[in-house]
């Protein structure tokens, strides 16, 4: 597979379409894991009070969104860009070696 600048796939993304329901889903989910409001884990994460909303009535959330609300609920990035129909990033596939 060729590669090709971010900035090309991202375009590229933005014109696939975009389903909301697992986004919502893993949202809902981590909210009640968290026992947040969507304002305070907005606010916690650096995003304005509104930003969840949006995002659980539907909008796909920016890359930038969806790194800072990965940050806040603590799981890998890759994840919610995934849900969010946002191409992978390299920089967060972490790999661990055992130290044997």
């Amino acid at each position: 597979m060729e590669e090709y600048p971010i900035a090309k796939i991202k375009r590229q993304a933005e014109q696939a379409p975009y389903d909301p329901a697992p986004m919502v889903s893993r949202i809902k989910d981590l909210l009640s894991k968290h026992n947040e409001s969507y304002r305070e884990a907005a606010l916690a994460s650096g995003l304005d009070h509104q930003a969840i909303r949006r995002v659980l009535k539907g909008k796909r959330p920016s890359m930038i969104t969806c790194i800072l609300l990965a940050d806040h609920f603590d799981v890998n990035p890759n994840e919610f860009l995934g849900l969010a129909s946002w191409p992978t990033l390299r920089a967060f596939e972490i790999h661990t070696d055992s130290a044997e």
